[in-house]
């Protein structure tokens, strides 16, 4: 019997809000550049709200998290 790993998924963001790129900055310490490129490449869901302010989705940002040596058996 073959065991799969799993790697263990991380809310950090809740998975039905959409977040902006200052709040995601803030949580992540991650740069401006990061999120937006997270956007731009499909990573992660982005909406244009009004003419300069974008929005990204709770659910794929948690994707782009992963815990250093969690797995599950």
């Amino acid at each position: 019997m073959t065991r799969k790993r799993r790697q263990q998924q991380v809310e950090v963001f809740d998975p039905g809000t959409w977040y902006t790129s200052t709040t995601i900055q803030e949580r992540l310490s991650v740069s401006r550049d990061t999120v937006e490129r997270w956007g731009s490449t499909g990573q992660v869901r982005a909406l244009r709200v009004g003419r300069r302010s974008v929005r990204y989705l709770g659910e794929d940002l948690n994707r782009q998290l992963t815990p250093l040596g969690a797995t599950t058996h």
